[in-house]
């Protein structure tokens, strides 16, 4: 079995559009699984989870699935699950804190 490098197949015969469809897809399964890891932090079915957020459990299961999540909308739901939800940008190597759980509501 011959080897190859990542760097020479990766978009090999791939569109810059299927390039695109292919990241917004990676971004919108690494947030659904990090909301997924919250909640089961916490303990928590969807179900469980929604009532305490005031969603259903279809629209917890969207907003699990979805890459475009509104800040008020995540802090309700880490908020929810007993968290806190803290927001930080690292720049030059300097933690920075953007918003903060009494900046949300």
């Amino acid at each position: 079995m011959k080897l190859h490098r990542w760097a020479d197949i990766k978009n090999q015969g791939m569109t810059p559009d299927r390039i695109a469809r292919s990241k917004a897809r990676v971004a919108r399964d690494a947030l659904a699984i990090r909301l997924r890891a919250v909640r089961e932090a916490a303990g928590m079915t969807q179900a469980e989870l929604g009532k305490r957020a005031t969603l259903s459990q279809s629209q917890l299961s969207r907003l699990e699935r979805s890459a475009n999540v509104e800040v008020s909308t995540l802090a309700r739901y880490v908020h929810a699950a007993g968290g806190r939800l803290e927001m930080s940008a690292i720049v030059k190597g300097k933690r920075l804190t953007i918003l903060s759980e009494n900046e949300i509501r």
